[in-house]
């Protein structure tokens, strides 16, 4: 069915004194170039404003009546157009509905074909063929057959990389668990070397740590067993002075000697057996000991 118009005559060209009122216009509006108003002709500025705006107006609305009488016609054409349009939308928009159903159908069953052949190829155990799948391939223009050498050549380029990554000294497993996430084999390099080198600095952090722990640990029982022999040799010398006490033998003197002995003029520089007791730290006892030493102090164990 085609659609027919009918000759008609377009609008006339629309006649007016153009040129006319473009001068008359222009020499009126020459005063205003270089007017300046003073405080004193504000009346006036708003009078000239006015003016210029009535004129301005009336050319609108000739302007706008003008464009509705030549409209007119187009627009009852547009209307009935618009009307035989919307009667076709509706059977278009069914048919519509039924292609793309069709459409989906062709390749949700392309998408099952493509499925099958992937589960017949050697492919690695890791590797899924949603990481591969290229939604071209659901197209009706990509064959099977494009499809097919499409998934074999994926699969051939990752055994070879992978095979290349494995030969990496340093960081091949890092490498290699990034290349199966992204199948890039330049990003899987700078990754497994990058998670290499954080894993390396790990070790030696952890390796440090260790060494410093051993170094606090040696240091403590140095001082431990430095204090258990001071502990020791305390005891010793308490021992010691316990068994000069047991040899001590009360000697017998006559009153002179006793006198002589005790008397006002000695009795500062007399000797005598002061038993205490003390709550000391192994430190403590130490530094005790040696006071004992440097004034000639016997001590016994009580």
């Amino acid at each position: 069915m085609d659609l027919k118009v009918e000759e008609y005559q377009l609008p006339a060209e629309i006649q007016f004194n153009f040129e006319e009122i473009k001068l008359e216009i222009s020499e009126k509006l020459k005063k205003f170039e270089n007017l300046v108003y003073t405080d004193d002709q504000v009346k006036d500025a708003k009078s000239d404003r006015a003016s210029l705006n009535k004129l301005k107006k009336a050319l609108q609305d000739e302007k706008t009546r003008r464009k509705k009488e030549y409209l007119k016609p187009f627009e009852d054409f547009e209307s009935k157009i618009n009307e035989i349009i919307k009667l076709i939308d509706a059977p278009v928009s069914l048919i519509d509905k039924q292609v793309k159903e069709f459409e989906e159908k062709k390749k949700a069953d392309k998408r099952i074909e493509i499925g099958s052949f992937w589960e017949t190829t050697e492919h690695p155990e890791w590797l899924t063929l949603a990481k591969l799948f290229d939604e071209r391939w659901l197209n009706a223009t990509y064959t099977m057959k494009q499809i097919q050498a499409d998934i074999n050549g994926w699969i051939n380029r990752i055994n070879s990389e992978i095979e290349t990554l494995q030969q990496l000294e340093d960081f091949s497993f890092e490498a290699i668990e990034t290349y199966k996430r992204s199948l890039d084999m330049n990003q899987a390099i700078a990754e497994g070397k990058r998670l290499a080198d954080i894993q390396k600095r790990k070790e030696e952090e952890a390796r440090r740590k260790a060494e410093l722990l051993e170094a606090q640990k040696q240091a403590e029982e140095a001082k431990l067993q430095e204090m258990q022999k001071a502990g020791s040799e305390l005891a010793e010398g308490f021992s010691e002075g316990l068994k000069e006490e047991q040899k001590f033998i009360q000697p017998e003197v006559d009153e002179e000697f006793e006198k002589k002995v005790f008397s006002e003029e000695t009795a500062q520089s007399a000797s005598m057996w002061i038993n205490f007791s003390a709550l000391l730290t192994v430190d403590q006892a130490l530094k005790l000991k040696e006071f004992f030493n440097e004034n000639n102090i016997q001590f016994k164990k009580i």
